[in-house]
């Protein structure tokens, strides 16, 4: 396995553990707890990362099927994929509002969205090692949720776990908030 791959992967196992920590112990009433009106809460933060995870596969998977083999010449970002990575690590320079596509849910069954979210991080572990022997750098892959752009295989996956990173944060940022709820639901 490369050491980008390996990156990767050690991102991914970091994002687990993160989110297990995020979640671990949290009733249904902390899990859907809304700091203010239109604010996302923790719930809603890995339900929104559950709903990109399940678009960014199929784009990963025909990445991967189609990609090109050979040796990785070490991380070669385009201007668009630094813009991006740039613009999502967490805390958030930015703001953007997420299209309805990719919005959390309403009727959401709380204690199901931590292992969801874990569910699927073990399918992008699954991808990094398909790519294995795959340049990362000469493989493109489109974006899930603006597929006229085009990035490196590497870059998206690294794009993907920054958005994840960023939403984390922001979920644990909601378990910061004044008037977050404790576990008795006071």
């Amino acid at each position: 396995m490369t050491q980008e791959l390996e990156d990767l992967r050690e991102q991914v196992q970091s994002i687990k553990v993160q989110a297990r920590e995020l979640v671990a112990g949290k009733s249904p009433l902390q899990l859907s707890w809304q700091p203010q009106e239109g604010k996302w809460s923790m719930g809603e933060c890995l339900d929104h990362l559950n709903i990109t995870a399940a678009a960014f596969l199929p784009h990963l998977d025909r990445s991967i099927q189609a990609g090109q083999r050979g040796e990785n010449g070490g991380a070669r970002r385009s201007w668009l994929g630094k813009w991006m990575l740039d613009t999502i690590e967490p805390p958030p320079k930015r703001k953007f509002k997420a299209p309805k596509r990719v919005s959390p849910g309403r009727d959401l069954r709380w204690q199901e969205i931590g292992p969801r979210f874990l569910a699927y991080q073990d399918r992008i572990l699954e991808r990094l090692d398909k790519a294995g022997g795959l340049d990362l750098w000469k493989t493109k892959a489109r974006h899930p949720a603006i597929p006229v752009w085009k990035f490196r295989l590497g870059e998206l996956f690294a794009i993907m776990l920054a958005h994840e990173r960023r939403h984390l944060w922001q979920a644990g940022q909601v378990g910061k908030a004044a008037g977050f709820p404790g576990p008795d639901g006071v």
